[in-house]
């Protein structure tokens, strides 16, 4: 597993397979998922999105990238998508998160 989980902390801004990962590490996907669920309580796909938005959480408060790059540069499909999954997680959208940021900075 922790060849797995150093692979996917060096490639989550990459799409990643459950399937590539298994072969990695020779376990089926199963297995691989039963670990993952053991170990950090959450799928490996649940893994790498965790990873992506706390990547993008760092970038909003950060930088001032426009949040369709920031969605590009984290391996998110569209603007749409990244949204959808940072709301998910964070209870806010991007935009807000970032201007919520920016009134504490200033």
């Amino acid at each position: 597993i922790d060849r797995a989980v150093a692979f996917i902390r060096e490639n989550f801004r990459k799409r990643i397979s459950v399937e590539e990962l298994s072969a990695m590490v020779h376990l089926s996907s199963r297995q691989l998922h039963r670990k993952f669920v053991e170990m950090f309580g959450s799928s490996p796909q649940a893994f790498i999105m965790k990873l992506r938005i706390q990547a993008a959480c760092e970038a909003l408060q950060h930088d001032d990238t426009p949040i369709g790059v920031v969605a590009r540069d984290l391996g998110f499909g569209d603007q749409s998508a990244f949204t959808q999954h940072f709301h998910k997680h964070i209870g806010l959208t991007p935009l807000r998160y970032q201007r919520q940021f920016r009134l504490r900075r200033g």
